[in-house]
C-alpha cells in the first residue's frame, strides 16, 4: 500500500496541491449545479449537439466532484491527478481549436469563476492549473529530486521514511 508521512516534504506538497485543486473543482462544480439552467444554456451555446450538451452539463460537474475525494486518498491520488490533468488538457485543446475557427461556434471561455475573462485569461489559468497538477504528479511519483521537494516544502521531519 502506498503511504507516507503527511508531515514529510512530499506529504506537505501533495496535500497542499490536492487542497488547491479540490477547492477549484468544488467551487466550479457547485456554481454549475446551483445554477443548472445557466450551465445548460452555456452548454447549448457550444458546438455539441443538444443531446450531448444535456449530458455534459451535469457530467462535467459530477466528474469534478467525484475526483475530489480521490485526490485525498493515497491509493487514488495519482489517478485523480492524471484525470485532472487530462481534463484540463482536453479543455484547453477544445478552446484553442475553437479560437482558430475549427468549429462553427466559438466555445465559451467560462469555467465558473472566469466568466468575464478572455480566452487568453482562460488559457493562462489552464496553463497554471495544469502546471500545478503536473507538479503534484511529479512529487507523487517521486520523479523530482528530493532536494527540490524539500526546498519547496521547506520542512523536513527527522527520521522521515517516505516511500
Amino acid at each position: 500500500m502506498k503511504t507516507y508521512n503527511i508531515l514529510s516534504a512530499k506529504g506537505i506538497i501533495t496535500h497542499s496541491l490536492a487542497i488547491l485543486i479540490a477547492t477549484v473543482y468544488c467551487y466550479t462544480a457547485l456554481i454549475k449545479l446551483l445554477d443548472f439552467g445557466k450551465a445548460l444554456e452555456e452548454m447549448y451555446n457550444q458546438v455539441f449537439p443538444t443531446i450531448i450538451a444535456d449530458e455534459l452539463a451535469w457530467i462535467i460537474p459530477a466528474y469534478k466532484l467525484l475526483l475530489i475525494p480521490l485526490l485525498f486518498h493515497a491509493r487514488t491520488r495519482e489517478f485523480a491527478l492524471w484525470a485532472s490533468l487530462t481534463f484540463v488538457v482536453v479543455l484547453s485543446i477544445y478552446l484553442v481549436l475553437g479560437q482558430h475557427g475549427v468549429f462553427s461556434k466559438h466555445p465559451c471561455s467560462c469555467i465558473g469563476f472566469l466568466t468575464k475573462k478572455t480566452y487568453g485569461d482562460n488559457m493562462l489559468f489552464n496553463l497554471i492549473f495544469g502546471a500545478i497538477m503536473l507538479i503534484a504528479i511529479l512529487v507523487e511519483k517521486e520523479w523530482l529530486p528530493p532536494k527540490i521537494v524539500h526546498f519547496f516544502a521547506r520542512k523536513e521531519v527527522a527520521g522521515d521514511n517516505t516511500q
